[in-house]
Protein backbone atom coordinates (compact mmCIF):
# COMPACT_ATOMS: atom_id res chain seq x y z
CA UNK A 1 0.00 0.00 0.00
CA UNK A 2 1.82 3.20 -1.39
CA UNK A 3 -1.06 5.41 -0.97
CA UNK A 4 -2.91 5.47 2.14
CA UNK A 5 -4.86 8.91 1.77
CA UNK A 6 -8.76 8.74 1.14
CA UNK A 7 -11.07 7.42 3.75
CA UNK A 8 -12.45 3.79 4.01
CA UNK A 9 -15.86 2.43 2.98
CA UNK A 10 -16.50 2.12 7.17
CA UNK A 11 -15.47 6.13 7.86
CA UNK A 12 -17.63 6.94 5.27
CA UNK A 13 -20.55 4.96 6.35
CA UNK A 14 -20.20 6.71 9.76
CA UNK A 15 -20.16 9.74 8.52
CA UNK A 16 -23.65 9.14 6.92
CA UNK A 17 -25.30 7.65 9.59
CA UNK A 18 -24.24 10.72 11.73
CA UNK A 19 -25.05 13.03 9.42
CA UNK A 20 -28.54 11.52 9.00
CA UNK A 21 -29.12 11.49 12.75
CA UNK A 22 -28.35 15.18 13.00
CA UNK A 23 -30.53 15.50 10.08
CA UNK A 24 -33.26 13.81 11.26
CA UNK A 25 -33.00 15.57 15.03
CA UNK A 26 -32.79 19.16 13.09
CA UNK A 27 -35.92 17.98 11.09
CA UNK A 28 -38.10 17.28 14.18
CA UNK A 29 -37.06 20.30 15.79
CA UNK A 30 -37.72 22.36 13.23
CA UNK A 31 -41.24 20.82 12.16
CA UNK A 32 -42.62 20.68 15.90
CA UNK A 33 -41.72 24.59 16.22
CA UNK A 34 -43.00 25.56 13.04
CA UNK A 35 -46.03 23.58 14.34
CA UNK A 36 -45.90 25.48 17.46
CA UNK A 37 -45.66 28.56 16.08
CA UNK A 38 -48.82 27.71 14.06
CA UNK A 39 -50.79 26.61 16.50
CA UNK A 40 -49.85 30.53 18.79
CA UNK A 41 -50.87 32.52 15.92
CA UNK A 42 -54.08 30.27 15.55
CA UNK A 43 -54.92 31.23 19.64
CA UNK A 44 -53.48 34.63 19.49
CA UNK A 45 -55.74 35.44 16.45
CA UNK A 46 -58.96 33.55 18.09
CA UNK A 47 -58.65 35.54 21.44
CA UNK A 48 -58.07 38.64 19.36
CA UNK A 49 -61.51 38.33 17.55
CA UNK A 50 -62.87 37.26 20.55
CA UNK A 51 -61.00 40.10 22.45
CA UNK A 52 -62.35 42.53 19.39
CA UNK A 53 -66.32 40.91 20.19
CA UNK A 54 -65.83 42.08 23.61
CA UNK A 55 -64.63 45.54 23.35
CA UNK A 56 -67.90 45.93 20.35
CA UNK A 57 -70.44 44.84 23.25
CA UNK A 58 -68.98 47.01 26.09
CA UNK A 59 -69.14 49.87 23.95
CA UNK A 60 -72.54 49.56 23.05
CA UNK A 61 -73.51 48.64 26.77
CA UNK A 62 -71.64 51.63 27.88
CA UNK A 63 -74.04 53.66 25.15
CA UNK A 64 -77.01 52.45 26.41
CA UNK A 65 -79.80 52.78 29.16
CA UNK A 66 -81.18 49.39 28.46
CA UNK A 67 -80.06 46.10 27.97
CA UNK A 68 -82.98 43.67 26.76
CA UNK A 69 -81.96 39.89 27.04
CA UNK A 70 -84.87 37.57 25.57
CA UNK A 71 -85.71 35.36 22.57
CA UNK A 72 -81.62 34.28 21.82
CA UNK A 73 -80.55 37.58 21.35
CA UNK A 74 -79.09 40.72 23.51
CA UNK A 75 -80.04 44.41 22.16
CA UNK A 76 -79.16 47.61 23.71
CA UNK A 77 -81.10 50.36 23.42
CA UNK A 78 -81.09 54.25 24.39
CA UNK A 79 -83.84 56.81 25.22
CA UNK A 80 -84.11 59.91 23.19
CA UNK A 81 -86.87 61.93 23.89
CA UNK A 82 -88.55 59.46 25.92
CA UNK A 83 -88.20 57.19 22.74
CA UNK A 84 -86.39 54.00 22.91
CA UNK A 85 -83.56 53.73 19.79
CA UNK A 86 -82.23 50.55 19.27
CA UNK A 87 -77.83 51.13 19.42
CA UNK A 88 -77.11 47.22 18.96
CA UNK A 89 -78.38 44.03 18.50
CA UNK A 90 -76.68 40.89 18.67
CA UNK A 91 -78.39 37.30 17.96
CA UNK A 92 -76.26 33.58 17.86
CA UNK A 93 -77.84 31.27 15.17
CA UNK A 94 -75.76 28.33 14.71
CA UNK A 95 -71.97 29.61 14.84
CA UNK A 96 -72.79 33.06 13.49
CA UNK A 97 -72.56 35.92 15.79
CA UNK A 98 -75.00 38.63 13.79
CA UNK A 99 -74.66 42.33 15.06
CA UNK A 100 -77.93 44.43 13.98
CA UNK A 101 -79.23 41.11 11.97
CA UNK A 102 -75.98 41.07 9.66
CA UNK A 103 -73.41 38.28 10.18
CA UNK A 104 -70.41 39.86 12.78
CA UNK A 105 -68.26 37.16 13.50
CA UNK A 106 -68.20 32.90 12.39
CA UNK A 107 -66.97 30.09 14.52
CA UNK A 108 -68.69 31.47 17.68
CA UNK A 109 -69.78 27.74 19.74
CA UNK A 110 -71.52 30.06 22.86
CA UNK A 111 -72.33 33.50 23.31
CA UNK A 112 -73.63 33.63 26.70
CA UNK A 113 -75.44 37.30 28.57
CA UNK A 114 -77.05 37.23 31.86
CA UNK A 115 -78.18 40.21 33.99
CA UNK A 116 -76.48 40.49 37.29
CA UNK A 117 -79.45 41.40 39.30
CA UNK A 118 -79.87 37.57 39.08
CA UNK A 119 -77.29 34.67 40.52
CA UNK A 120 -75.33 33.16 38.04
CA UNK A 121 -77.21 29.29 37.96
CA UNK A 122 -75.23 28.31 34.71
CA UNK A 123 -73.47 29.53 31.92
CA UNK A 124 -74.76 27.05 28.99
CA UNK A 125 -75.68 29.56 26.33
CA UNK A 126 -79.55 28.26 27.02
CA UNK A 127 -79.52 29.46 30.46
CA UNK A 128 -77.91 32.99 29.38
CA UNK A 129 -80.18 34.31 26.66
CA UNK A 130 -83.60 32.70 27.60
CA UNK A 131 -83.73 35.25 30.61
CA UNK A 132 -86.72 37.97 30.54
CA UNK A 133 -85.26 39.82 33.54
CA UNK A 134 -83.41 43.17 31.62
CA UNK A 135 -81.13 44.93 34.08
CA UNK A 136 -81.53 48.48 34.97
CA UNK A 137 -79.14 50.94 34.53
CA UNK A 138 -77.45 50.71 37.62
CA UNK A 139 -76.95 46.72 37.28
CA UNK A 140 -74.57 45.14 34.80
CA UNK A 141 -74.41 41.79 32.61
CA UNK A 142 -72.19 38.90 32.50
CA UNK A 143 -71.05 38.34 28.92
CA UNK A 144 -69.30 35.02 27.89
CA UNK A 145 -68.10 33.99 24.63
CA UNK A 146 -66.86 31.04 23.32
CA UNK A 147 -65.30 30.02 19.75
CA UNK A 148 -65.77 27.06 18.39
CA UNK A 149 -62.08 25.76 18.67
CA UNK A 150 -62.90 26.53 23.00
CA UNK A 151 -61.06 29.95 23.61
CA UNK A 152 -63.43 32.01 25.59
CA UNK A 153 -63.19 35.33 27.19
CA UNK A 154 -66.00 36.57 29.98
CA UNK A 155 -66.47 39.73 31.69
CA UNK A 156 -68.97 41.13 34.05
CA UNK A 157 -69.74 44.55 32.77
CA UNK A 158 -71.26 47.24 35.01
CA UNK A 159 -72.37 50.67 33.82
CA UNK A 160 -70.48 53.91 34.45
CA UNK A 161 -73.02 55.71 35.96
CA UNK A 162 -74.94 59.66 34.08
Amino acid sequence: MKNEKGFTLVEVLAVIVILAIVGSILFNLLTSSNKEYKSQVDDTTNLNELSFIMKEITRDFRKSKIVDIQNNQVVFKTKENNQEKVIATYTKTGDTLSKNGSPYQTKIGSFCVQSTKEPLKSTSEEDCLSTSKTPSAQEGIYLKIENTNGKRVETTLYSRGG
